[in-house]
This record gives structure tokens, sequence and C-alpha cells, in this order.
């Protein structure tokens, strides 16, 4: 009873709104570019359904198609991490951006079918080269007591233009599948026409209050790796983490056009939105109790939530109410380790190395997600979804024992971020 008093007065104090005041004008343009560009997010939540629903594709072509995708991504996330450490980051985005959004239009207009989704996701490599500069400033614009606040808003904004999309996607999939790729590349140009009028002054603020962020000169990341061998861990622990989460983008939709061959994607799509609603109710919430809390600590309850959610979904599967449930408890593990990861790595590496690790992160992401798909999608289609879902559980089991196991070396290796200084 106690701690539930506790947990209640501390919920009276968190204001949605104070929470995040204070930060640099620029963040809250990056928070209104994210809502308006996910607001037209119709296609890629639902390109999991389009491939099956559309081009007749099973789920181990599927995880194929995607493992293909991302080998042939690894250099442009390379390149966009150099890139973003050596060129002015608001030209590397203008680019990606625009370039991007013009193709997705173009898609609209062709018929859809397996080169419009090539072409589709060759403007997604765009887009990845432009991501590690996107992080990067969020990164730039804060020091590491705000960083938290930081991410945390921008994914707000993500998920506040995610509300609807899922869903109205889901609804156009049947009969206005080209209209969707129109207004994704629409929504995605007006965003950065935003960010260009906006987004004026993108110098970085230098924080001489964490000594691990400081320039590392001339030092390659190699170099600055092997004198932080924990964090080469925490990208490969980082990365099955997202492997497990990534299941509920790549498997659940498969599972529950299964279960449910009627209006599966209609059940994914309402799903999602709620996904999106619950991040908008209780991300500021999330953020203010666990303010305290170690990044470490975070990210294992983040993995805690997030296996519990599918668990729910997983063992009540024909039972759609359960679904609402499982992706509320799911989504607030998702909250957890969404704002706790970037900030985590983001203060353990130096400024002028951050564009080329973070762009190593998604490579290894990239690579172990996809890896893990493709062989979960193997499982699926000789053994079944519930031989599946039994390896991707065991997945999120070993990237939860991963964190633990490493938190002793990293407080070791950067104690300053610990005690009184604790992020």
């Amino acid at each position: 009873m106690k701690s539930l008093s506790l947990l209640f007065s501390k919920l009276k104090k968190v204001n949605v709104i104070n929470q995040y005041r204070g930060l640099r004008r620029e963040l809250y343009v990056l928070f209104a570019c994210r809502l308006i560009d996910n607001a037209g997010s119709l296609v890629g939540p639902m390109l999991t359904l389009i491939l099956s629903k559309k081009i007749g594709m099973s789920a181990g072509e599927i995880a194929a198609y995607f493992l293909v995708y991302s080998f042939i991504a690894l250099p442009f996330q390379l390149l966009g991490g150099k890139l973003t450490d050596k060129v002015n980051k608001k030209l590397l985005i203008n680019i990606g951006d625009f370039a991007s959004s013009i193709i997705y239009i173009v898609c609209g207009f062709i018929g859809i079918n397996k080169v419009t989704i090539a072409v589709y996701l060759a403007g997604g490599l765009l887009q990845t080269i432009e991501g590690p500069a996107y992080e990067s400033l969020i990164a730039d614009f804060t020091t590491a007591a705000d960083r938290d606040k930081a991410y945390s808003l921008s994914y707000l904004g993500m998920n506040l233009g995610l509300v609807l999309a899922p869903t109205i996607g889901g609804l156009m999939l049947d009969n206005y599948i080209e209209l969707m790729f129109i207004l994704s590349g629409t929504f995605e140009l007006v965003s950065i026409i935003l960010f260009d009028i906006f987004v004026r002054d993108i110098s970085a603020i230098h924080d001489e209050g964490n000594i691990y962020e400081k320039d590392a000169g001339k030092a390659n990341i190699f170099t600055v790796l092997w004198d932080n061998k924990v964090i080469i861990f925490l990208l490969f622990i980082m990365s099955f983490s997202w492997l497990f989460y990534n299941m509920y983008g790549y498997l659940l939709p498969l599972t529950l056009s299964e279960i449910h061959p009627e209006n599966g994607s209609v059940l994914f799509g309402t799903v999602s939105s709620l996904n999106c609603v619950t991040v908008l109710v209780f991300t500021a919430i999330v953020t203010s109790l666990l303010s305290k809390k170690t990044t470490i600590f975070k990210m294992v309850l983040g993995n805690v939530f997030e296996f519990s959610g599918l668990a729910v979904i997983f063992l009540l599967l024909g039972r759609p109410v359960f679904y609402y449930i499982g992706i509320v408890i799911f989504t607030i593990g998702e909250i957890i380790n969404t704002t706790s990861t970037n900030p985590h790595l983001t203060r353990r590496i130096p400024i002028n190395c951050r564009g080329r690790i973070l762009a190593l992160s998604s490579v290894m992401g990239s690579v172990i997600i996809s890896v893990g798909e493709y062989y979960v999608g193997k499982i699926c289609d000789v053994s079944g979804f519930d031989a599946a879902w039994y390896v991707v559980f065991g997945i999120g089991i070993i990237s939860t024992l991963g964190y633990i196991v490493m938190a002793p070396f990293d407080k070791k290796r950067y104690p300053l971020l610990y005690g009184e200084h604790a992020n």
C-alpha cells in the first residue's frame, strides 16, 4: 500500500507541459517535423502485410526480402554516419528527405508490384543515409542532463503523428494502396520544408560536465571503441533487444492475419494505433517516474514489459480484447527502451564520433534484425507460428540477461555517470 501511495503521489507531480520546457528551440521544431512525417506513415507499418497480401509472399520470402535489403543498406548506413561527422547535417537531411519523398509519390503512380516495393525501399536508403544526422542533432542540441527529455519529446512527436496512420493504412490497404504511397511522400515533403525554414542554428552544445563526451580529436571510431569495449557489448545487446521488439511489426501482423483471415490487417492497424495512443498518454509519466533510475535499469525494465506484453497476446490468440491489453503493456516497455537507449549510448561517446557510432549501431541492429527475421520466418514456414514465437521469446530473455551482465562493467568504465550523476 505504501508503494502504491508513493506511485500516486509521483503521478500527481507529473505535468506533461512542464516535462519538456526549457529545451533548445530547434528540438521543438524537430518534434513538429517528426509528427508531420509520421502522420503520413501509411506504408511502413503495413509493409509486411503489403508483401503478404498484395504481392503474395510467404513469411520466409518476406524475411529474405528484408534480409537482402538490410545488407544493401549497410554501406549507406556507414556512409551516413561518416557524412554526419564530416559535413553539414542540415544539408544531409535535406537531400535525403527531399529525394525520398519524391520517390514515394512516384511509387503511387506506377502500380503496386515487386518493382514498386523495390523503388520504395530505394527511397528508404536515402533516409538511411540521413538517419544518423537526425539522431545526432537531438544529442547535439542537449546537455547530458536533458538528453532523456529531448529523446522523449522526439519520440512523443513521432507517435503523435502515428496515432491514426496505421489504422488508416489498414483501412486503405485493400482499395487505395496507391494513394497510401502518394500521401506518405507528401507528408514527408511538408515535414522537410518545415525543417528547412525553422531549423537554422545546428551548432552543437559542448557539455563540459560530462568528460566522456569530450571531442576525441582525430581518433577514429576503432580507437574509441577499443578504449570503450563495453560499448561494443552494448551494441550487440541493443541489437538483440531491437530484434525482439521488431517482432511486433514482423511476426505479429502475420500471426494476426493467420488467426483472423478476414480482418487481420484492420486488427493490426488498430493495435498499432493503440500503441501510439499509449505512447502519448504514458511517455511523460514514465519519463518522470524513472528519471532517477540508471539507463541500464530502464532498459532491463523496458525489456521485461515488452516481453510480458507480447506474451499476453501470444498466450491469448483468438481473443482480440487481449491484443489491446497486451499492446499497452508492450508499449510501456517500448517507451522505457526508446527514451533510454540513445541517451545511454550518446553519453558515453565523444561528440565528434556520434554520427559514426550511431550508424554502426544501426548497421549492427539491421544485420541482427534481418538475419533473425529470416530464420524466424523459416521456422514459421516449416514449424508454424508457435515455434517461431518460442524462439522470439528466447531472444527476449537473452537480451534482458545481456543488460544485467553488462551493468557492473558499465559502472566500472563510466563511474561518473553513476551515484549523484546517475542517468
